[in-house]
């Protein structure tokens, strides 16, 4: 991804349980944020770092079980990432 673009990914997320996202960017990506949406859209959280390993977590854990949209994008630079759900 270049400066500016995002990627959504869904993912289901059960009621109870407590989540971790870990994000790895590229060296030529100097800053990638991770945002989590309900169903309808609605910001859930979102990491606050300004570096290519942000992380985010479900604290407290996710309280009703369904489809979420998981937002990756580059605020700063451009290149490869990926990223991976853990879950308790």
């Amino acid at each position: 991804l270049d400066a500016g673009q995002a990627q959504r990914f869904g993912i289901r997320l059960l009621a109870g349980r407590c989540y971790t996202v870990i994000g790895a960017g590229s060296p030529s990506i100097r800053d990638l944020s991770l945002r989590l949406l309900d169903a309808g859209g609605k910001e859930l959280k979102r990491d606050t770092t300004k570096n290519s390993f942000p992380t985010l977590d479900t604290q407290p854990c996710i309280k009703t079980e369904g489809s979420y949209t998981l937002r990756v994008s580059v605020e700063s630079g451009e290149g490869q990432f990926g990223v991976q759900v853990f879950s308790d």
